[in-house]
């Protein structure tokens, strides 16, 4: 047996081969005064680590004066005392020297006895992001200041064993990037057909989304007050994903105010919403008999019978529907759909047997790339379990006492 399989079925690592975050990193607190050669400002990502200020967001602005910003250097990692617990940690991979705000933490890391790339997946598991969350500064405010370091401990093994982990964990990330990539393909290939199929008919004979509908309304308008026990669900835009209603993350009004407020209109099953504030377009079919009200931010269609739901839900979908109701969007600091301007909406609609053949074809699609615990996104959730699984029994967590 080699050592690396020695390591990961041995049941205990060996007291030195567990450290402290802290022995392992020195703080940086070279100043951009201290050299004026040092222009180039980056920022801290949640998502995409360290990237340059001007490639971030268009909007990124940074004091002109950058005499107390603290240097960074290749191979160096900042991060947000305030936002480390939701990833606001880099690792410098640019070649480029460069200047991060004052309020940033920059360390470097003692590549004597660890690497880089084992140093990332130490921070990127779970075991080290639940220590962070448990180890904050109390308070109204996350804060996890450089000296709490020293509480977490990690296994630190050879750094021919640390390169070997390395090796086995990217080939599990290489897996799971690419089934993602393959998503990628075949949502860009739904698109693609969803515009399509959709867009194959004569313009000339387009319908008024008002004469294929029983009703269109909009939620409620009046001042709802909340119940913690009890009450009717009101659902806004953020409860409708993929397509479906998500009512796990809801709050209620009671049941007398529901009746009252939805005594002339309220949502049934089969009927679509469509999100008119907030990320605007988005479109779902109610799927459920549970009784709701729905918020202002939502308008509520009725197809007429002949009209197929799941067509109508790939048809406002749709690139050509999305643009047309995204153009005609109003508001100054806040864009929304304005329900006259949807009422205006004129689009294809063929017999109902070609609505069911349509839809039936773009479920399939629609299913292996975007539907929760179907198909592609699945395989995905499933494959980032396995890799977080095999992280901790690879690198040796559940080997710390």
């Amino acid at each position: 047996m080699d050592v690396f399989n020695e390591y990961i079925n041995t049941t205990s690592l060996d007291e030195d081969a567990v450290v402290s975050i802290g022995s392992l990193i020195k703080r940086i607190r070279e100043k951009g005064k201290n050299d004026e050669t040092v222009k180039q400002v980056y920022v801290v990502s949640n998502s995409l680590g360290i990237v340059k200020a001007e490639e971030y967001r268009d909007n990124t602005i940074h004091s002109e004066d950058t005499s107390n910003y603290t240097i960074i250097r290749p191979g160096m990692i900042a991060y947000n005392p305030s936002r480390l617990n939701i990833g606001s940690i880099g690792m410098l991979k640019y070649d480029e020297p460069g200047l991060v705000s004052p309020m940033y933490v920059v360390f470097e890391i003692d590549e004597e006895r660890i690497t880089k790339e084992y140093f990332e997946y130490l921070m990127g598991s779970d075991y080290v992001l639940a220590k962070i969350e448990s180890f904050k500064e109390e308070g109204a405010r996350f804060r996890f200041d450089f000296g709490r370091w020293d509480w977490i401990k990690v296994p630190v093994p050879s750094i021919e064993i640390q390169t070997k982990i390395v090796d086995t964990l990217k080939r599990f990330r290489e897996c799971i990037e690419g089934i993602e990539k393959e998503q990628e393909n075949r949502t860009r290939q739904y698109y693609y057909y969803r515009d399509h199929l959709l867009d194959g008919f004569n313009q000339e004979a387009l319908s008024n989304v008002v004469d294929i509908c029983d009703d269109i309304f909009l939620g409620l308008t009046a001042k709802v007050d909340y119940v913690e026990e009890g009450g009717v669900p009101l659902v806004r835009a953020n409860n409708m994903t993929s397509g479906t209603l998500d009512l796990s993350d809801i709050r209620c009004i009671s049941h007398e105010q529901h009746e009252k407020l939805t005594k002339n209109h309220k949502p049934r099953k089969g009927d679509l919403l469509v999100s008119k504030s907030g990320t605007l377009g988005a479109v779902c079919i109610i799927d459920t008999d549970e009784e709701f009200s729905i918020y202002e931010s939502l308008i509520c269609l009725r197809p007429k019978e002949g009209v197929y739901n799941r067509y109508l839900l790939h048809l406002l979908r749709s690139t050509k529907i999305q643009d047309i109701m995204l153009e005609k969007k109003v508001g100054n600091a806040i864009k929304h759909l304005n329900l006259q301007t949807f009422r205006n909406l004129y689009v294809p609609l063929p017999s109902i047997e070609e609505q069911k053949k349509i839809a039936g074809i773009l479920d399939v699609f629609e299913e292996l790339c975007e539907r929760p615990n179907c198909g592609l996104t699945a395989e995905i959730e499933a494959r980032k379990k396995q890799f977080s699984y095999y992280q901790n029994r690879i690198i040796g967590f559940n080997k710390i006492k």
